[in-house]
């Protein structure tokens, strides 16, 4: 019986109702306005220096495209990178994570990049959206490198 009384005692967490204002937050109108908003900064300073050659051909992980797409609450930054040959052998294009734009309530965003390591590394916590978006007009972490 003393079992269950302690047990009592943790948390269980639950579904928390949200206000009018992050109901709005985390809609798919405001998400898709986020998209909109990162995608242009994408496309007029990350894209114009990933995908510059300096004179020579494309080689093996090579970023070919950069773009971004929701995975739930989050914001990823994806590069499309080439393949090809390698060690006599054919390797399809490939896709990697670089950075991700966490929405956590009302204009507040967690920034992060994808590690080496296979994991997320958060590099500010509760920032604005504006704050955010400046991780990728210029070089930071999330870009892909």
């Amino acid at each position: 019986m003393a079992a269950s009384t302690h047990h009592q005692d943790k948390s269980r967490g639950g579904w928390v109702k949200m206000t009018p204002a992050e109901v709005k937050a985390f809609s798919v109108e405001n998400k898709r306005a986020i998209k909109e908003k990162g995608d242009q900064i994408i496309e007029r300073h990350m894209k114009p220096a990933a995908l510059q050659r300096r004179g020579r051909r494309a080689a093996f992980g090579d970023v070919q495209d950069i773009y971004t797409k929701w995975h739930g609450h989050s914001l990823i930054v994806i590069a499309k990178r080439r393949g090809g040959r390698v060690m006599n052998r054919y390797a399809e294009d490939f896709e990697t994570k670089s950075g991700r734009l966490t929405l956590v309530g009302v204009d507040l965003f967690d920034v992060s990049y994808f590690r080496h390591t296979g994991r997320w590394w958060t590099i500010q916590y509760d920032c604005t959206l504006k704050t955010a978006l400046n991780y990728l007009q210029k070089p930071s972490p999330l870009w892909p490198w």
